[in-house]
């Protein structure tokens, strides 16, 4: 490269799913989805909290959005919207395990010159919790989308109480950012009314 030039990065081998997946995880207090399409959260289902206006449906944290979006919770967020359009849209190939009695959902895609991965660990004995980690690679500024908009229902709904309904926790070292994520179904019980 001419003088002053830094050298491009290395290229990567291209990782991508063939087709749209869904990852379902069922708890006794929460049925969590997980679409590959971004490796995004679609839905977070509280099973023991029931919505005001439908009484015969559990409170679900996402809001619905249009098919085409890709700003669920856990979208990434950097500072070139090329890539976010990519690591948003992108197909990751994904690994469903156990460890230790706790499942892992771990996602993963290139396109050829950035690695995104994103890890949910799902421990039994924590009833309302899950461990996230996210790391791209090479190293690009980022963030995540956060989970406030767990609270947000859409035009018709609003949120009465101040108290929160999801706490995040983070911790940043070395590009990587954990995440532990808690829903409080005690301060949900009231939380969701009709506008």
């Amino acid at each position: 490269p001419p003088a002053g030039t830094a050298p491009a990065p290395p290229a990567a081998a291209a990782v991508t799913a063939a087709r749209v997946q869904t990852s379902t995880v069922d708890t006794d207090t929460f049925t969590a989805v997980f679409s590959n399409r971004g490796a995004q959260l679609v839905s977070f289902r509280l099973k023991r909290y029931h919505r005001k206006d439908k009484p015969e449906q559990d409170v679900d944290l996402v809001r619905t959005r249009e098919a085409n979006r890709t700003d669920y919770p856990f979208a990434l967020d950097t500072v070139d919207q090329a890539l976010d359009a990519r690591l948003s849209s992108g197909l990751y190939t994904v690994t469903d395990r156990n460890d230790r009695g706790a499942r892992v959902l771990e996602y993963r895609y290139s396109d050829g010159r950035h690695t995104a991965t994103k890890t949910f660990r799902f421990d039994p004995p924590r009833p309302y919790l899950f461990d996230y980690s996210t790391s791209i690679q090479p190293p690009v500024p980022y963030r995540i989308e956060d989970l406030v908009a767990l609270i947000e229902h859409g035009p018709r709904q609003r949120v009465r109480h101040a108290k929160l309904a999801v706490v995040l926790l983070d911790q940043v070292e070395d590009q990587r950012v954990h995440r532990q994520v808690a829903a409080l179904g005690d301060a949900l019980q009231d939380a969701l009314v009709l506008a």
